[in-house]
């Protein structure tokens, strides 16, 4: 892994290669959201009022990338990945980064790659976490993810 400085650099002197995916149609957005949060070195501080992304030096070559190409938000790698779902799965913070992946493509979060049991749980954190208004766009754009929901009794 690269230092996030260097990073940032690259993508200042060459955007364009934000656009470019691996040949596992990993976008650069994808292959920083597979970052396991365990093995994120560069973590630091208190994570208390980390909506900012200031808690993790390597928040902002998310929000960088989301700038550049918001569109590979949307996509899925040759695995079925976006790199929404590979944030939830590597334990990532659940920050302004991680609503404006979600706002820019509420499609990505994949809800139907969880157990059903989940999707009230995850909604809750959602809201809690990304705030009322991501919450609400994601069930105006995916009013699916409420039907069929026999779980929703318990909340």
């Amino acid at each position: 892994r690269l230092d996030p400085a260097f990073i940032r650099r690259v993508l200042k002197l060459h955007p364009e290669e934000a656009r470019v995916p691996d040949e596992d149609g990993n976008y650069p957005l994808h292959v920083e959201a597979s970052i396991p949060v365990e093995k994120m070195s560069l973590l630091s501080g208190d994570f208390s009022g980390c909506c900012g992304g200031g808690c993790q030096k390597r928040e902002g070559i998310l929000q960088l990338l989301m700038e550049i190409y918001p569109g590979a938000a949307g996509m899925r790698n040759s695995f079925g990945h976006s790199p929404l779902t590979l944030l939830m799965q590597n334990g990532r913070r659940w920050d302004n980064t991680f609503a404006h992946v979600l706002q820019e493509s509420p499609d990505a979060l994949q809800l139907e790659s969880f157990e059903p049991s989940l999707t009230a749980p995850i909604l809750a954190k959602v809201g809690n976490e990304c705030g009322a208004d991501t919450l609400f766009s994601l069930l105006r754009t995916r009013p699916d993810i409420l039907d069929d929901r026999s779980e929703w009794a318990s909340y």
